[in-house]
């Protein structure tokens, strides 16, 4: 009876020994299923979590790229913007320059000259004339300089003066605009070229001799070939010779026609052209 009694529990036993390893086995199975699951999961998330990473780097840099076509492109367009505004100031300048003197036929020419009371212009043509009751030098200057207004340097530059009224001295020449002064005798001074009513001729602030004299009624030219640097007079359409060069070349310093008056009422117009009394052509 005991010995049949040992037997049933240690098959018992055996059995629940059995039962547990059996089980265990399960759990372990189960347990790894869950981890291959788990990993399984993770790494499919983890792989479109890379995926959209990758993508946002790559919709990131073809926003970058945008936006730096963007700045290439507005950057073009202040560059255009400026190139345009170039061109279209050096469209005016050559306008300007191939119509400095145009408006004198027009009545506009005292637009084109700087002047001083008590100097007058005249409206139909350039015309200066002294006021009433004023004694003493009163100059205008050309607001373009003579390279301003010549196509290249090789060109004579040339006007001329109509004596109206005259009663003491009138000056008329080139001179170095800046700074000299509007109410005071420029003949002499550095920088200036002057022909006068008394014949006397100067050249940079020294008198070079003495020419023909002019008075009222006369026609008297100043001109200045920019390739030789001859300066020259002319009187009632006649040449009266080289007069003296130019202390520097032309093309160096920059020049501008005046008219100096003295007295009251004297008076004279200016022609810049093309009709004058001389005939540039004989040069």
């Amino acid at each position: 009876m005991s010995t049949s009694t040992n037997s049933m529990d240690s098959s018992n036993l055996k059995s629940t020994e059995k039962s547990v390893t059996g089980t265990q086995r399960k759990i372990t199975v189960l347990l790894i299923l869950v981890i291959v699951s788990i990993t399984v999961i993770m790494g499919k998330e983890l792989l479109e979590m890379n995926e959209m990473c990758k993508s946002k780097e790559l919709e990131k840099k073809a926003l970058q790229a945008e936006i730096e076509k963007l700045k290439l492109i507005m950057e073009n367009i202040v560059l255009q913007a400026k190139v345009d505004k170039m061109e279209e100031e050096k469209g005016q300048y050559e306008k300007e320059k191939m119509h400095k003197y145009d408006d004198i036929d027009e009545g506009e020419g005292n637009e084109i000259f700087e002047y001083t009371t008590p100097i007058e212009f005249d409206s139909k043509i350039l015309t200066v004339n002294q006021k009433e009751e004023y004694m003493g030098y009163r100059s205008v200057f050309a607001k373009y300089s003579i390279h301003e207004t010549s196509a290249n340097f090789s060109e004579i530059f040339y006007f001329e003066i109509s004596v109206i009224n005259l009663k003491k001295v009138i000056l008329f020449g080139f001179a170095v605009k800046q700074p000299m002064p509007l109410d005071q005798n420029i003949q002499g001074r550095t920088g200036t070229y002057t022909f006068s009513n008394y014949g006397n001729f100067w050249a940079n602030g020294s008198r070079k001799g003495t020419t023909v004299q002019f008075s009222a009624g006369d026609v008297v030219g100043f001109g200045v070939n920019l390739a030789t640097r001859q300066i020259f007079f002319t009187k009632n359409g006649q040449h009266l010779g080289v007069a003296m060069f130019v202390a520097a070349s032309p093309t160096d310093v920059t020049f501008f026609p005046f008219i100096s008056l003295f007295d009251y009422n004297d008076k004279i117009e200016a022609n810049f052209g093309p009709n004058f009394k001389f005939d540039l052509s004989t040069l």
